[in-house]
């Protein structure tokens, strides 16, 4: 039976996947704008209101009254019985359907931590509600987890996310759960540590993520689009440390600067019928009245309570008992009616539109849980906030983008302390490169992101980010149209630790949004053995030797620059580069001649076409840095094998390029 598979972030990013023991219809939705409200509708005895019909209510955004196009009546859940309306069941695209998204920053206790009291009574919590609250038909999802109904599915998966948060059972296994993709297990198995939010918000500055209350924002934005995709409501639990969305204490929708995020977020979730339930972890081991209430922590915890209010959730933070917000969710979406209605007005301008439901019948009340939604905002007007934020987020994100192909080459030498310089270069084809057409001249406005995640998810990923502007004249891009094999090339450089790193590239252009990506796993070599050798690498772009801003590779008086493809033209001269570290001192005093073989249709070339050789010692880092300079000219066009044999070793690198005509 196939998977129907959801990928969405919460602050811990993670992949929604519909499993074999339930199979929940996907609704894929099309450019209806069909919007839903969920209103509960009470008598005077305070008892739920039942057998009304559309034309009893009233429907307005702005003041401005909207037809409303569909009506359902969803019945009621009992924390303490079974559920009082057989259709809360997931076998259809009822209005009733119902799942729970448990998202947390927790992890269990670890050799960092030890045992943590905030993670017990999570855990305690999460087993109350398997236990005794979980009702029929409710499917359920850790972080992730496929979405399933069944019991003793649901007990095994928290025993596993309790065992191997990182989801990975045993090192050099398959994942027990491909799916699950965290931001980092140094977020899981230390951050839980630390008494201030700040320590975490430091550690997140270290990977360049600025903005990290906006790129969770951006996170729970994402995650509410993609369970839009699964029928029925979805309510996401949320624990969480908090969320710092700037210096202000009000998170109003009134207030115009709430606009990019939080209105951005009530928007999807009033589509989506996603509510978000947030929970401190602060708030399980003290009482309400001492978790804080300014300064940092006072923000975050604002934070918190701006998302779950915008989203038709609540914040609680006043319980030390994690089974009470299922208590609280199963008594908010009993006995409502959801209305669906399309706008009129069909511009979208990152306007506020403020919704209100009332009923024409005397002696009842009624209670909306979404007071208004931000209409989506075009990129152009996007604050530089924003659009960090959202860049930031596509980076760290899973998904690919395919606005414009991308691609990427990598190059791995040694710098002190033992880390290794990943030396990479992004590249766009030419005739794909979005550009700005002005007159005779043409402008280049780009903003890259790259991001490095360890694929045992021990680290906090390396994320760095570039702008891009360049102009030119039309008739050299004309030309560059023309050419198959012409990129557009931006370099870029990383410090990684030896191991492997799932890597990604996003590539955006500024003046629309258009974005394109490019993701590989590299693995990063330990260069700190004797007679390591570095990469081999191929460029025909040298440059004198700068003292800022050096993003090759640097080799005695000059950088050497990297490309993303290994494509010359025949009389182009290319360049060889390549380290050998732990270098013997014998060896540094009287250094080797290099052993270089040029292969061309499995055979080595008698002669090959090398105009010079370099070598430099470095006795300071006890390395040897050569560099050979070959002339394309004397070579026919084709695919080459360039193999450099390693002194006093059997083991060699090679690399592989081709010529083509000029």
């Amino acid at each position: 039976m196939p998977l129907n598979r959801l990928c969405g972030l919460t602050f811990l990013a993670a992949c929604v996947v519909s499993g074999q023991r339930t199979t929940p219809d996907v609704t894929f939705r099309a450019e209806t704008n069909l919007m839903q409200v969920e209103v509960r509708v009470k008598g005077r005895d305070g008892k739920p209101v039942t057998g009304l019909d559309r034309t009893d209510f009233r429907l307005t955004e702005n003041g401005v009254p909207q037809d409303i196009a569909t009506l359902e009546y969803v019945g009621g859940f009992s924390a303490e019985a079974g559920p009082r309306n057989a259709s809360r069941g997931s076998g259809g695209a009822s209005a009733g359907s119902f799942r729970i998204y448990i998202a947390t920053e927790l992890a269990p206790p670890s050799a960092v931590c030890g045992s943590t009291a905030e993670y017990g009574l999570f855990d305690r919590g999460v087993r109350t509600f398997l236990e005794k609250l979980w009702r029929p038909g409710v499917e359920v999802s850790f972080n992730g987890t496929p979405f399933t109904a069944d019991p003793e599915t649901l007990r095994h998966t928290w025993e596993l996310m309790r065992k191997y948060p990182n989801g990975r059972s045993e090192p050099g296994k398959p994942d027990w759960l491909p799916a699950l993709i965290t931001m980092s297990g140094t977020l899981q198995q230390g951050l839980e540590c630390d008494d201030l939010p700040n320590d975490r918000l430091r550690r997140l500055a270290r990977a360049g993520i600025s903005d990290v209350g906006r790129v969770a924002v951006e996170r729970y934005i994402d995650l509410a689009r993609k369970l839009g995709g699964v029928a029925g409501k979805k309510v996401v639990v949320l624990l969480s440390y908090g969320l710092t969305l700037g210096d202000s204490h009000q998170f109003s929708l009134n207030r115009r600067e709430n606009a990019g995020g939080i209105g951005r977020l009530a928007r999807e979730a009033l589509r989506s019928r996603v509510s978000f339930y947030t929970v401190s972890p602060r708030a399980l081991t003290a009482p309400n009245s001492q978790l804080a209430t300014g300064g940092r922590q006072g923000r975050a915890m604002e934070g918190l309570f701006a998302v779950a209010e915008n989203t038709g959730g609540q914040a609680i933070h006043s319980t030390n008992d994690f089974s009470d917000v299922f208590r609280r969710v199963y008594s908010d979406y009993s006995d409502y009616y959801l209305l669906g209605y399309y706008p009129r007005d069909r511009e979208e301008k990152g306007r506020l539109r403020k919704v209100n439901v009332s009923v024409t019948k005397p002696g009842v009340r009624t209670v909306t849980a979404t007071k208004g939604y931000y209409e989506e905002t075009p990129f152009a007007d996007l604050t530089a906030a924003e659009r960090k934020a959202r860049l930031q987020l596509q980076a760290l994100g899973p998904e690919r983008y395919t606005g414009f192909p991308v691609r990427a080459g990598f190059e791995f030498f040694r710098v002190e302390r033992g880390q290794v310089v990943v030396a990479y270069s992004v590249g766009i084809p030419a005739a794909k490169m979005p550009v700005k057409r002005e007159k005779d001249r043409v402008t280049m406005d780009l903003k890259i992101a790259a991001r490095a995640e360890g694929l045992a998810r021990e680290q906090v990923p390396s994320v760095t980010e570039q702008a891009i502007h360049v102009g030119m004249k039309a008739e050299e891009l004309e030309k560059a149209h023309a050419d198959p094999v012409a990129l557009f090339q931006f370099p870029g450089r990383m410090l990684l630790s030896p191991g492997k790193y799932e890597w990604k590239a996003v590539v955006r252009d500024e003046r629309d949004g258009t974005t394109g990506s490019y993701q590989s796993v590299i693995d990063v070599p330990d260069l700190n053995g004797v007679g390591s050798p570095s990469s081999l690498l191929l460029t025909n772009q040298r440059i004198p030797k700068r003292k800022d801003e050096v993003t090759g590779v640097t080799s005695g008086a000059h950088e050497y620059v990297q490309q993303p493809v290994n494509v010359f033209r025949r009389g182009q001269t290319v360049f060889a580069v390549y380290d050998l570290y732990g270098v013997p001192p014998e060896l540094l005093t009287s250094p080797p001649g290099p052993r270089v073989f040029l292969m061309f249709g499995g055979k080595p070339l008698p002669q090959p076409p090398f105009r010079k050789y370099d070598v430099t010692p470095l006795a300071d880092q006890q390395s040897l840095s050569y560099v050979a300079v070959l002339d394309t000219n004397e070579l026919e066009t084709g695919d080459y094998n360039l193999i450099v044999a390693l002194p006093n070793s059997e083991n060699g690198i090679s690399r592989t390029f081709t010529v083509v005509a000029q």
